[in-house]
C-alpha cells in the first residue's frame, strides 16, 4: 500500500512538474514573440543592425520610425555634386564639379563654373556660402588653390581666391560667423567679415567637414577632430583612428560623426561612444533632425538611419555614391546628392 501510494504521489509530482514546465515554456514563447513584434513596429518593420553600447543614454526615448521612401529627381547635370544646403525645399543649393545649382521646389538651375566646389552652408542673414578650389594643374577634377563664393541676391560673388590657401573641403555658417576647413587649414570670418587662419596648418591636419550649434560650439572633423568654444580650438579624442568625413551637431552634448567603412560615433558631452552602423560603405554626409532621427549617406547609394537606439539601413533607390545630405526639421524631408549629378529626396 505504501509503495503504491508513494508511486502514485511520484507520478502526480512528475505530471505536475511537466505541466508547469510546459506553462513556463509557453509564457516565455509569448514574451519572446511580443518583444519581437514590438521591436519590429518600433523599428519601422525594416532590418536593423546591432549597436555596440551607448543605448543607455537614450533610455525612455521614443524610436523614430522610417515610414517614407526615397525618390530620384533630376538635377539637370551629370557633374558630381558634393554639397547641399538650403533654407527650405524651395530654396535649396547643391554644389560640385564646376557647378553651383539652385532648386526652387520644382526644378534645378545652375551656373557653369571653372572651379570645383566641395561644400555649401548658410543662413537667412548671410545667404549661401560655398567653398572649394580652382581646377588643378592636370585640368581634372582635383582642386588647386582655395575658393570661397557667397550668394548675394540672385548671383554668386567671390569672397577669396588666395594663392597661399589650399583647397577647401568644408564650410559652416554659425550665426554671423563663418568657418571653412581644408588640407591642414581652419579659416574663420567673424561677423561675416575678413577670412583669416584660425589654426596653424601643422596642428590642424586634413579636415573635411564642419558643423555646430552656434558661434561658440563648432566641430571640425577629418584626420583629427577639433572643437571651437568661441575662443580657441581644442582637440577631441574620439577613441578611433578612422577618418571622420562628416559631422552633425544636435546639441552641445549630442554630436555625431561618420566616416570611413561605415564608422559612426556620438558625443554625449563627456565622451565619444561607438555606434556601429552595420555597413562597410564609407559615409560622406550626415544630417540630424533630433537625437532619434539621424541620417547618413555614402558609397554605392548607402543610406542609414538612427532611430534613437540603433542604426537601420534604408533603400535609397540608387547605387550612385551619395556625397551629402540636408533636411528640414519642420517636415523631415531630406535631399541627398552625389556622383553623376544624382539627386534623391525622402518624404516621411
Amino acid at each position: 500500500m505504501r509503495q503504491g501510494s508513494t508511486g502514485h504521489i511520484e507520478d502526480s509530482q512528475s505530471r505536475g512538474l511537466a505541466l508547469r514546465s510546459r506553462n513556463i515554456m509557453t509564457r516565455n514563447l509569448h514574451t519572446l514573440l511580443f518583444a519581437s513584434l514590438s521591436c519590429l513596429v518600433a523599428c519601422g518593420g525594416g532590418p536593423v543592425n546591432n549597436t555596440d553600447g551607448g543605448a543607455d543614454g537614450d533610455a525612455g526615448m521614443t524610436l523614430s520610425r522610417v515610414t517614407g521612401s526615397f525618390t530620384t529627381i533630376s538635377s539637370g547635370t551629370t557633374s558630381e555634386l558634393r554639397g547641399i544646403w538650403g533654407i527650405s525645399p524651395t530654396d535649396l543649393y547643391a554644389v560640385g564639379t564646376q557647378t553651383l545649382r539652385r532648386y526652387n521646389g520644382m526644378s534645378w538651375a545652375g551656373d557653369g563654373r571653372t572651379e570645383t566646389f566641395a561644400a555649401v552652408s548658410g543662413s537667412a542673414a548671410v545667404g549661401a556660402v560655398a567653398v572649394g578650389g580652382e581646377m588643378g594643374m592636370s585640368g581634372g577634377s582635383d582642386m588647386g588653390r582655395g575658393v570661397i563664393v557667397q550668394r548675394l541676391g540672385t548671383s554668386w560673388t567671390s569672397r577669396m581666391v588666395a594663392m597661399t590657401t589650399p583647397q577647401l573641403q568644408g564650410v559652416f555658417v554659425a550665426g554671423m560667423d563663418l568657418f571653412a576647413v581644408g588640407n591642414g587649414l581652419i579659416l574663420r570670418a567673424p561677423n561675416n567679415g575678413t577670412w583669416a587662419p584660425s589654426m596653424t596648418p601643422e596642428a590642424a591636419g586634413d579636415l573635411y567637414a564642419l558643423h555646430g550649434t552656434g558661434p561658440s560650439d563648432v566641430w571640425a572633423v577629418g584626420e583629427k577632430v577639433w572643437h571651437w568654444d568661441g575662443t580657441a580650438w581644442t582637440r577631441s579624442n574620439t577613441g578611433s583612428t578612422s577618418y571622420a568625413l562628416a559631422v552633425s551637431a544636435i546639441a552641445p552634448n549630442d554630436v555625431w560623426i561618420v566616416g570611413v567603412s561605415g564608422s559612426a560615433r556620438r558625443w554625449d558631452g563627456t565622451m565619444w561612444v561607438n555606434f556601429p552602423t552595420g555597413i562597410n560603405e564609407s559615409l560622406y554626409g550626415i544630417w540630424s533632425r533630433a537625437g532619434n532621427d539621424v541620417w547618413a549617406v555614402g558609397e554605392r547609394g548607402a543610406v542609414v538611419h538612427f532611430n534613437g537606439a540603433m542604426w537601420e539601413r534604408v533603400m535609397s533607390g540608387t547605387t550612385q555614391t551619395l556625397r551629402a545630405v540636408h533636411g528640414f526639421a519642420d517636415t523631415g524631408q531630406l535631399f541627398a546628392v552625389g556622383e553623376n549629378g544624382t539627386a534623391v529626396t525622402y518624404t516621411p
